[in-house]
């Protein structure tokens, strides 16, 4: 992979012991699939995920999140894409 993108929030997650098992085959075909090109509404093209509120009472969605605007929810997430003049990449990827 070209880019790499760390968000700050991510860095928790290798306190798991999640994040040191072996990837199950499930997990590497989908991988396998992100890495071709798949991609899903409402993570298309999005740069920014953000889960408000708590995991039992999760809040509304914002309608910008660090400038960028809302595109969308997915279960408890809410999802946000650059436009084309801020982040022209995102678009030309794939």
């Amino acid at each position: 992979m070209r880019q790499f993108i760390i968000a700050h929030a991510c860095v928790r997650s290798i306190a798991h012991g999640l994040y040191y098992q072996n990837a199950r085959e499930r997990e590497r075909r989908l991988a396998q699939r992100a890495v071709n090109g798949e991609r899903n509404w409402p993570g298309k093209f999005s740069l920014w995920y953000f889960r408000p509120g708590t995991f039992e009472n999760p809040g509304p969605c914002p309608p910008t999140w660090y400038n960028q605007p809302l595109v969308g929810r997915w279960k408890k997430g809410c999802f946000y894409e650059p436009t084309a003049k801020e982040c022209e990449n995102v678009y030309n990827t794939f």
